[in-house]
């Protein structure tokens, strides 16, 4: 089977996203079970946020995303009458980033993957409105050691980095906020097209050199690859006989 999140769109500004799926079987699809999963750095694992149950197998079907933002995927089980389920689930990647705006705790961090159009320029900007955020970003296909591009400034300071000439795969992207007591509020956008002057360091201008750079990604896990070890399990029948008595 197959899902897309919004037409394939990288971002959402909208809790309320729409699924589209494609789940074919010989004696026909009728249930489907949605779970959305998303890193947690408190506990720093991916962390299933939302399960829909066995529901009926509809398409498109509207999605209301739980509070948490950043990346979220959306993983479909299929199931037919029988109650024999997909072998291998589907999935896609929406990141929710509402126009209000997002908040970190302390040394907490958050996580967005994103795959962009290859070829292209774009950049990735924070704008902390309180508290101080960090920007870094990982490119694909492995996202080893420490980030290929970064930002840290001090304060509100806005952070910002750009990539150019985008490669084909999902970029690791991190938001970090380093205060040991302080929470961070920013907002995140992406642009395309000509890079800003006050964009951060890449990986051609030594930035791996920095002090405070992560050594590596909070996580480097995708989460379909867990949950294929663990399908829920399928509804299934039970039939019974039933008898009538004759009372006359």
């Amino acid at each position: 089977g197959a899902i897309t999140v919004n037409e394939g769109a990288e971002v959402t500004y909208s809790p309320n996203v729409t699924i589209t799926l494609d789940a074919q079987d010989d004696t026909g699809v009728t249930s489907m079970y949605i779970v959305e999963v998303q890193f947690i750095g408190a506990v720093g694992r991916w962390v299933p946020m939302k399960q829909s149950g066995w529901i009926p197998y509809t398409t498109p079907y509207v999605l209301a995303l739980s509070p948490g933002t950043g990346a979220k995927y959306l993983i479909a089980y299929f199931a037919d009458g029988a109650g024999n389920v997909s072998l291998e689930p589907a999935w896609d990647i929406i990141n929710y980033i509402p126009d209000g705006g997002e908040t970190l705790g302390p040394e907490d961090v958050q996580v967005y993957r994103m795959e962009f159009t290859p070829g292209i320029t774009v950049t990735l900007v924070v704008s902390p409105t309180e508290g101080d955020a960090d920007l870094y970003v990982w490119e694909p296909p492995n996202w080893d050691g420490p980030p290929d591009y970064g930002s840290h400034n001090l304060g509100t300071v806005e952070d910002s980095v750009v990539v150019n000439d985008t490669m084909q795969g999902v970029y690791h992207v991190e938001v970090h906020n380093p205060s040991e007591v302080d929470s961070v509020h920013y907002t995140f956008r992406l642009e395309e097209g000509e890079a800003l002057s006050s964009a951060g360091w890449g990986a051609a201008q030594g930035g791996v050199g920095i002090l405070q750079v992560p050594e590596a990604p909070v996580t480097t896990e995708k989460p379909e690859e867990e949950m294929r070890a663990l399908p829920p399990t399928a509804r299934y029948y039970l039939y019974l006989p039933m008898v009538l008595r004759d009372s006359s």
